[in-house]
């Protein structure tokens, strides 16, 4: 998967999103410290002093700082005036609903996915100390197709996890979703095909970095772009 660098400043001014194009947005966590807290809302900054941990801290401000630069941009809007409203499952989406988009994070990485007229959702999942056989077997399907087949136990959960739970944020379900499901297979083009008894979504996974990255929606993408965020 192709990946192209940028900083903000080089992104934003020309930003804009074809028709079935999801823009994927990835920043690691060290890039909060170009951040100002005073572009979240409210709510996004007592969320933000909430967390006990640094790293959360990073990740939250990084994401929702991302998530208003580029949606200011794609909808001609200024950041801090960007409203948003969260699902049952607690899938946020813009007031206005012009822009479609989602947030993952994980470890030293945040990950955005944006796009104008398809539903997305996005995962992404660094590899952590846990018991990933055990794992595996709670979240399989028992038609679920992962090439290559050398794959390790670690490799299989992480993909499995990321396309399931990106399939189960793009729903609005979130985590509420029974993930073995979810029957994932190739379909000969480098996607996925991930599918219910009565729904099916494309899905496209790749490593970075040795960190899965998932991303679904409803219908198929023409193009997926690829973006990492350099200071």
């Amino acid at each position: 998967m192709p990946i192209s660098v940028f900083t903000i400043c080089q992104l934003v001014p020309t930003l804009k999103l074809a028709e079935k194009e999801i823009l994927v947005i990835l920043a690691q966590r060290h890039l909060a410290e170009t951040c100002s807290l005073d572009m979240l809302s409210r709510a996004e900054q007592a969320r933000y002093h909430a967390y006990v941990f640094e790293p959360d801290r990073q990740r939250h401000l990084l994401a929702h700082s991302l998530k208003r630069q580029i949606l200011a941009c794609l909808t001609d809007q200024a950041p801090a005036r960007l409203e948003f409203h969260t699902g049952q499952a607690g899938k946020p989406y813009l007031a206005d609903g012009k822009m479609h988009f989602n947030i993952s994070h994980s470890g030293d990485w945040v990950a955005l996915a944006f796009s104008a007229d398809l539903q997305v959702g996005i995962d992404i999942e660094q590899a952590r100390d846990l018991e990933y056989g055990k794992l595996l077997t709670q979240i399989a399907h028992p038609k679920d197709e992962l090439p290559p087949s050398n794959l390790t136990t670690e490799q299989r959960f992480l993909a499995s996890w990321a396309m399931k739970e990106a399939v189960a944020k793009c729903s609005g379900e979130g985590l509420s979703m029974h993930f073995p499901s979810l029957c994932l297979n190739p379909d000969g083009t480098g996607r996925y095909v991930c599918q219910t008894s009565d729904a099916v979504w494309d899905v496209c996974h790749f490593v970075h970095n040795d960190t899965h990255l998932a991303v679904a929606s409803q219908q198929a993408h023409q193009n997926l772009r690829v973006v990492q965020m350099r200071i």
